[in-house]
């Protein structure tokens, strides 16, 4: 009866994954196994929920990128152009999501991790492509009360990659206070020698 029951879950695991969604669509093939994965795994967790979230990913030959033209209701696009060591990332949304998900948002995760986002390093590439798709997932999760999993972010990494600039002033706070200093210094010495 055990051998049964394990060649029934094996045979219904095998046949979960043969006709899992098709979310990736990677004709340039860049995209690694583990992007490829988390993509998938994510879309099958949530067709569980009731809204039905969607993260599709999708590259293409070209840095031009147009809307998917089945970008409608609770569905997240993210489109990847590629054109020699050139790349560009554009997030698309479909009605449902832009009540609550600003394109701005979707831009700054996008933003938060351009420097990586360089097609002759496959491996950052994916990386950073990796992050993005987590942040935008996070965001679902949240928005729809899906619990999180391993690949999630936590709030704390969300907010750093909506506001990516946001140590910079207390950077730019330090090397002003630094110079002033410098400058209150040089001036009193100064001040001091023609005494």
């Amino acid at each position: 009866m055990k051998k049964l029951l394990a060649c029934f879950l094996a045979f219904t695991a095998v046949i979960t994954m043969a006709f899992a969604p098709k979310r990736v669509n990677d004709p340039v093939q860049i995209l690694d196994p583990d992007t490829v994965a988390l993509v998938n795994d994510k879309d099958i967790r949530y067709e569980r929920s009731d809204a039905q979230p969607q993260i599709y990913l999708q590259t293409q030959q070209g840095l031009k990128l147009k809307a998917h033209k089945h970008v409608t209701g609770n569905r997240i696009y993210i489109m990847v152009g590629i054109k020699g060591s050139r790349a560009n990332v554009k997030v698309f949304r479909g009605s449902g999501v832009k009540k609550w998900l600003s394109q701005e948002k979707c831009d700054q995760m996008v933003v938060s991790q351009s420097s990586q986002l360089k097609p002759k390093n496959e491996k950052d590439f994916n990386q950073s492509l990796r992050k993005i798709v987590q942040g935008l997932a996070t965001l679902v999760e949240d928005h729809y009360g899906i619990g999180h999993d391993n690949s999630s972010l936590g709030k704390q990494q969300v907010n750093k990659m909506l506001h990516p600039h946001r140590t910079s002033l207390p950077f730019a706070l330090g090397v002003g206070i630094v110079v002033f200093g410098l400058f209150w210094f040089a001036r009193n010495r100064k001040l001091d020698l023609d005494k």
